[in-house]
């Protein structure tokens, strides 16, 4: 207007600067043509003319700027967790375990708060009374209880299914401070609990190692009594066979020394009954001697009388001589056989002193053989009585057996040695008796007919040489007597020849004398018969000896197999001892080492072993429990969203409509009328958007509002609210105003913590997090979904002073535009329209907007 008034002062002063100078040209007078009266724009400035390029950059940008701010806000999450505050409350007492202290409830504590992991949450150790506020405050996020049982119920499975009982964790959340959380806290508690169930089953599982190993050890040494027991089976088994064997060749043996015996005792019986012939011929030879030294006696007496009677002789004399020849030569036949009985029993003599001495030694053998079967016997009985109360009776009954039959053995070789030893006594007093032939009765005794001992025979055998050596001398005397008697005969021919004329008596005596040659030759004749019967006896006593021999050297074979048994028993006796000592232990170690392994092997009912397993497979659980649950993840974010739009449908409604009321504009009023009036009709835009929002939510979009009183009335304070700002902002800038919303709300949208605590986002963003409104309203709107308590002072609090600080904005911008249009004096609407038709511009322009 100034530059139009100085235009139109132009054309008077240039025709006077004329007339001064140069006089001016007379002109006719016209009267001008009148032009419509028109506003003129002033020239844009520089700011004006780069407007649409910082707008349309502006635009541009607005894309990006989202996608960096909101990746920004969302980088890692999980991994800031440890930002999140978390309350760990341990109420544990401990528990006694295997007489050492246990608390797991501290280690778990302690284990928490050291922790540095970025997936875990920033642990803080409280009281229960403290966890309970600090959450119902929102100040933490979760809290874990430990109670006091834990240490107890976690170790209960080692001390039997009777008292076997899950320890149990506590997990609070709190759906109306965060649901994410709730989801994750779950999974970190989760982590934690199999944490502590793996420590606990692995103190289980290393208690039942530990008792393996020491079962381990028991069945062990089990298995090494075993071993020795198996050990001592073997021993005892071989000791067994040993004795099995030594009782066999003991057996054999005496198998062997009782039919040596026998044979034995067949040659004697035979021997002696040879013995006996002999000793009967032997006592025909001495009656035939006795009655020959008879005969011989009445003829010294007729020899004698015939002396007296040499005329009795006179008549008989040649006859006598002729007897006597015959005599003589009878005679010196008998000396001729007299000869070979002594011969013979010269033989028979040495034959029977070797007899004796083989009857000596066989003597002294039996003794021998009594001795060692005596102390096999007591060995034997020793061995019974030992192991009477062994379990193989088997052995017993083949021992006992064997102590019968060495017994019986005993007894009859002392029988058999008695009676040798009696045999011997009475032979050698009978043989030194007067004559041989009381000592040849003498052997007719029990030991001649086959008595029951080697003894005897060997006695009759000592009378038979004593008898038989009596013979010889006999015989000799005889032979000699035999010689004389033939000389005499010769001189008691020649003298009977000399004195035949005076031996008168001779006659009377002839008789006699022929009696006693009759009585002589019957004695003759019954020795020869004797002494072949001797000869006979001899001879069968010789051809027995070498079976009394054969059985003298069975007997010894015998005695030599029994002896062995005896010694092979007797060491096998000491291996079966030891195996069966060695078999006793064993089986005393097996028996301690399985009855200690049992005593450590539980023993369960089908119902404690159901409980034990289940408690085994999770000695921990984790109780979770979600303070004021919301029904899904949905619910969950819907402060949000509901958030988000309320803010988009109030930069939508200054797309549509000015900042300043058109109305109030032109009805000329005050700047304070006119900011009042465009943010309460604002208001009521922001009224009607909540009422609508939460209705057709609560109807149609599947969200359980638990409080819908309270989430419609955060929703149309925080509508509200957002309208004045973006009114303010829009009245303050203009387009500008627009942006700055835009950006706002992208900011807001990371810094809100509508999904994640924001405790979890970049710095900038919890830097900013409590200046923004869509905190607060998110924050409220999330507790009046899900039932909980909200936070009036701080919500009222923070949207007040931004609701204020819009209205004051809003009424400063309408200040403003009336100053400037007064001052500059642009026309009202209504002005403009009545005046020369120029068309008003948007109450947006005003100079309060630029």
């Amino acid at each position: 207007m100034s530059e139009s008034r100085n235009t139109a002062a132009q054309p008077d002063a240039r025709p006077q600067h004329a007339a001064t100078d140069v006089a001016p040209t007379p002109q006719p007078i016209t009267q001008p043509t009148p032009q419509p009266i028109t506003q003129q724009v002033p020239s844009r400035g520089w700011r004006e003319r780069i407007r649409p390029a910082i707008v349309m950059f502006g635009l541009a940008i607005i894309p990006m700027i989202y996608a960096l701010i909101l990746t920004g806000a969302y980088d890692d999450p999980l991994g800031n967790l440890n930002e999140i505050p978390a309350a760990i409350v341990n109420e544990d007492r401990g528990a006694q375990l295997d007489g050492s202290e246990v608390n797991l409830g501290a280690s778990i504590t302690a284990k928490l708060l050291e922790t540095e992991e970025r997936q875990n949450f920033q642990w803080q150790e409280y009281s229960a009374v403290e966890a309970e506020q600090k959450l119902a405050s929102g100040d933490i996020y979760a809290v874990l209880s430990i109670p006091a049982s834990f240490s107890s119920d976690a170790t209960s499975i080692a001390r039997g299914p009777g008292v076997a009982t899950r320890a149990r964790l506590s997990f609070v959340t709190d759906d109306a401070r965060n649901y994410i959380v709730g989801n994750v806290g779950r999974v970190i508690a989760s982590t934690a609990t199999a944490a502590v169930s793996e420590k606990v089953s692995a103190k289980y599982l290393d208690g039942i190692y530990l008792s393996f190993g020491t079962l381990s050890e028991q069945l062990s040494a089990a298995a090494d009594g075993a071993g020795e027991l198996g050990a001592g089976l073997h021993d005892a088994a071989g000791g067994a066979t040993r004795l099995a064997q030594g009782s066999g060749q003991l057996a054999s043996g005496a198998g062997n020394l009782a039919t040596g015996t026998e044979t034995l005792a067949s040659g004697a019986g035979r021997m002696n009954d040879g013995a006996a012939q002999l000793a009967a011929g032997a006592s025909d030879a001495a009656g035939g001697a006795s009655a020959l030294t008879e005969g011989v006696s009445h003829i010294a007496g007729g020899a004698g009388a015939a002396s007296l009677a040499a005329d009795q002789l006179r008549d008989g004399a040649e006859r006598s001589a002729a007897g006597l020849d015959a005599l003589a030569t009878a005679s010196q036949d008998l000396a001729a056989g007299s000869q070979k009985v002594a011969d013979g029993n010269a033989a028979l003599v040495e034959g029977t002193n070797r007899a004796l001495a083989g009857a000596q030694r066989l003597s002294t053998g039996s003794e021998k053989l009594s001795s060692g079967i005596s102390t096999l016997n007591d060995g034997l009985s020793s061995l019974v009585t030992m192991y009477d109360v062994l379990p193989p009776e088997v052995i017993k009954a083949k021992l006992a057996e064997a102590q019968a039959g060495t017994t019986q053995l005993l007894e009859g070789s002392t029988q058999l040695q008695s009676g040798i030893a009696a045999l011997v006594g009475e032979e050698s007093g009978t043989a030194s008796g007067p004559d041989a032939g009381s000592a040849a009765g003498t052997a007719r005794g029990p030991g001649a007919h086959g008595g029951p001992g080697v003894g005897t025979e060997t006695g009759g055998l000592t009378a038979l040489a004593n008898g038989a050596q009596a013979a010889s001398a006999g015989a000799a005397q005889l032979n000699d007597g035999a010689t004389q008697l033939a000389a005499g005969t010769e001189r008691a021919a020649a003298g009977a020849q000399q004195a035949l004329a005076a031996t008168a008596e001779f006659a009377r005596q002839l008789d006699a004398l022929a009696s006693g040659s009759t009585r002589a030759a019957t004695g003759a004749t019954r020795l020869a018969e004797g002494t072949a019967r001797l000869a006979t006896g001899s001879n069968e006593l010789a051809a027995r000896a070498p079976e009394l021999a054969a059985g003298a050297r069975a007997a010894h074979s015998g005695a030599t197999q029994l002896s062995n048994g005896a010694t092979a028993l007797a060491t096998n006796q000491e291996t079966l001892r030891d195996g069966l000592h060695t078999l006793r232990e064993g089986a005393a170690t097996l028996e301690v080492k399985l009855s200690e392994g049992a005593k450590k092997i539980p023993a369960y009912t089908p119902s404690e072993s159901e409980t034990m397993q289940r408690v085994g497979a999770s000695p921990v659980e984790l109780s979770t429990t979600r303070a004021h649950p919301v029904g899904d993840f949905g619910a969950a974010v819907a402060c949000y969203f509901i958030a988000l739009a309320m803010w988009v449908g109030a930069i939508g409604l200054y797309l549509m409509t000015p900042p300043l009321s058109r109305r109030l504009t032109t009805a000329r009023v005050s700047g304070l009328q006119l900011g009042l009036g465009s943010v309460a009709t604002g208001a009521l835009m922001g009224i009607v958007q909540a009422g609508l929002l939460v209705g057709v939510l609560h109807l149609f979009g599947n969200v359980d509002l638990i409080n819908p009183g309270a989430t419609l009335a955060i929703c149309v304070t925080s509508s509200i609210v957002y309208i004045a700002i973006n009114q303010a902002l829009i009245a303050l800038f203009g387009a500008p105003g627009r942006f700055i919303a835009l950006l706002m709300i992208v900011i807001q949208l990371g810094a809100a913590g509508g999904i994640y605590p924001v405790e979890t986002a970049p710095g900038f963003f919890q830097a900013v997090h409590p200046l923004l409104p869509v905190t607060h309203t998110v924050n409220a709107l999330r507790a009046a979904i899900a039932g909980g308590p909200i936070d009036i002072g701080t919500y009222a609090g923070a949207l007040g002073l931004w609701f204020v600080a819009s209205v004051l904005a809003t009424v400063f911008a309408a200040v403003i535009k009336n100053w400037r249009d007064d001052h500059t004096g642009t026309p009202r609407p209504r002005e403009a329209k009545a005046g020369s038709g120029v068309v008003p511009k948007n109450e947006e322009v005003p100079a309060a907007a630029r």
